[in-house]
């Protein structure tokens, strides 16, 4: 871990299947030796078996010994923004991509960082990458796509108001993107009011 510079290790049976993971703060765990409890009795099931499972890492002289069993895992179609929320609510650093029980790969923390932190030009050409291969129905040489500090702003014309709402549907699906200005985007038609009420407005 040490020499690839890396914060955790999966751990797989014989048939490749993953059974746990060993991370820093397993390590870490085992070095510190057991937690010095004098007693095992008056504790509650969920505190002896953490007690039970401190000692365990411990003691250990091999990965199934030391490793975190319980693992949060992901599949790899998997949105970004969905990993970092769970991320932050289990206050987990990494989470194992998994398709029909076999590893394809692990997501860190800074995998998920360096995808929310890309240079503006950059985001701004996926979100036409995105748009321009999804939808096929909308010109795209109607509109302007610019990003700036994370925000996309789109300027120009589109045809329905519904589709002045795609694009930025479209555009808060990609990673990366803070916020959506369609501002600069004007329609010629109004779709999504019924007409009766566009007719009462005039």
């Amino acid at each position: 871990m040490i020499k690839l510079h890396i914060s955790g290790l999966p751990v797989l049976d014989d048939r490749g299947r993953l059974v746990g993971i060993v991370t820093e703060g397993d390590l870490v765990e085992k070095e510190a030796g057991p937690v010095p409890y004098p007693k095992m009795f008056g504790l509650s099931a969920e505190r002896a078996r953490e007690v039970e499972d401190r000692s365990r890492r411990s003691e250990g002289k091999v990965a199934a010994d030391v490793m975190t069993r319980e693992v949060i895992t992901t599949k790899e179609d998997t949105p970004l923004r969905e990993i970092a929320r769970v991320m932050a609510e289990r206050k987990i650093n990494r989470m194992p991509i998994v398709r029909d029980g076999e590893v394809l790969g692990i997501v860190s923390r800074q995998d998920v960082l360096k995808a929310f932190a890309r240079p503006d030009h950059e985001l701004a050409q996926l979100v036409r990458d995105v748009i321009v291969k999804d939808l096929w129905s909308i010109d795209p040489s109607t509109f302007e796509i610019t990003a700036k500090n994370g925000v996309i702003r789109f300027a120009g014309r589109v045809e329905k108001l519904s589709e002045a709402e795609l694009l930025e549907w479209f555009a808060r699906g990609v990673d990366g993107v803070v916020d959506v200005d369609r501002s600069g985007l004007a329609y010629d038609v109004d779709d999504r009011t019924p007409v009766a009420a566009r007719t009462a407005a005039r």
